[in-house]
């Protein structure tokens, strides 16, 4: 299995630590010099890399053959404490949090196109080391529950058994974001804290900048005092700046944006292309909904949606769903999946639609704003029992 690294998702396994082993290797007569000397089972002859993930890059530093014996060494003069990578041919690799004068061994298997490996002499590796190996258990969950999908999906009882591993994903993803909070809180001084806060777990981030703004600003407090002039922890500095500059534009749309005012206008095309603009709509409510195919979230509440929407529908209930997919044909296959006749509507930008920022659409979806005859915001939230409440109280004979 290829593994990806640096600010992507990664998976490792862990590979139980064999007796200690000391060979000669050349090594640098330089005295800020880290060293890397390790062996690896399996790999004789093939190249190995050593490559730096830079703020901007992954940079290639040097390339050995490992030898008959299995044994390899690196080692390389770093400008600042970093992430570095030792990399197979085949592209499997292990990620390493290194300074100046480290000296880290590795011992390591090359089994069935994957690298098993355990190592001594640096424990900010070893946080991030631990904290890949529980990521790449919940990989594996995902990927079964992905099979299931698969196997499943023609049979009549398919939207069920979709439920069912919609909530199985959910469960991964709260234990996901549990542990990474976890291991940030324990460790905001080490820089492998860095790769953690950026995570992903399959194609969704763990950490939300708004949600989990606390564990960004304090790896920024802790890192910036004790190393003020590392260009990661620099980056990190900055991103965490732009997020409270971020958060005060936020305070300013949500006043323009309160129960009682007028709701901004937008304009968007539906699956057939046409536009339908949202303050045309005469009905006497309309529900501006915001969701997307791939937020479970948002799957499960169309479902309730469907029965507000048929039993209030003749009495002046609208809904204009604006769907922040990318892909038309995923956001077209759940329209007819789930049979939704309201105004569906879309730019295909995600997370990026001018609409997000406009209405402060939250990651965590759906959300909801309820809005009068006039154009007037009622109220609006993620809570559906409260936007329902609302509308059974507007609408009631």
């Amino acid at each position: 299995m290829k593994k990806s690294s640096g600010y992507f998702s990664m998976g490792f396994l862990i590979f139980a630590f064999l007796t200690s082993f000391v060979f000669s290797c050349k090594r640098s007569a330089d005295p800020n010099a880290f060293h890397i000397v390790g062996r690896i089972d399996g790999a004789t002859g093939k190249t190995l890399y050593l490559e730096e993930l830079t703020v901007r890059q992954l940079q290639r530093v040097d390339s050995v053959k490992i030898n008959s014996s299995g044994n390899f060494s690196f080692a390389h003069v770093p400008g600042e404490k970093g992430f570095y990578m030792v990399k197979i041919a085949n592209g499997d690799f292990i990620t390493l949090v290194l300074d100046k004068q480290d000296s880290v061994q590795i011992e390591a298997n090359l089994t069935d196109g994957s690298i098993i490996y355990d190592l001594i002499g640096s424990p900010e590796t070893e946080i991030l080391r631990n904290y890949l190996s529980y990521t790449d258990k919940n990989l594996s969950k995902i990927d079964s529950l992905g099979k299931l999908f698969l196997e499943n999906k023609q049979k009549e009882d398919f939207y069920l058994i979709r439920q069912h591993l919609d909530s199985a994903f959910q469960l991964i993803l709260l234990d996901q974001k549990a542990f990474t909070r976890k291991t940030v809180l324990e460790s905001p001084h080490s820089l492998a804290t860095l790769l953690v806060l950026n995570q992903r777990l399959g194609a969704g981030v763990i950490l939300n900048e708004d949600e989990d703004f606390d564990l960004f600003s304090l790896v920024d407090s802790t890192l910036y005092a004790n190393y003020p002039e590392n260009t990661h922890v620099i980056s990190h500095h900055d991103r965490v700046k732009q997020m409270v500059t971020n958060r005060e534009d936020y305070k300013r749309t949500e006043e323009k944006l309160g129960v009682g005012k007028k709701i901004p206008d937008i304009s968007l095309m539906t699956p057939e292309d046409s536009t339908v603009q949202l303050n045309s709509l005469n009905s006497k409510i309309v529900m501006l909904f915001f969701w997307a195919s791939s937020s479970p979230r948002s799957r499960a509440e169309i479902q309730k949606l469907k029965l507000i929407y048929d039993q209030y529908k003749s009495k002046g209930l609208e809904i204009y769903a604006v769907s922040l997919d990318i892909k038309k044909e995923f956001w077209e296959n759940s329209i007819e999946l789930e049979s939704l006749e309201w105004i569906n509507v879309s730019d295909l930008e995600g997370n990026r639609s001018p609409a997000v920022k406009l209405f402060n659409v939250p990651d965590k979806l759906p959300y909801y704003f309820l809005i009068d005859e006039r154009h007037i915001i009622v109220t609006k939230g993620g809570n559906f029992s409260t936007i329902e409440m609302q509308i059974a109280e507007m609408l009631s004979d």
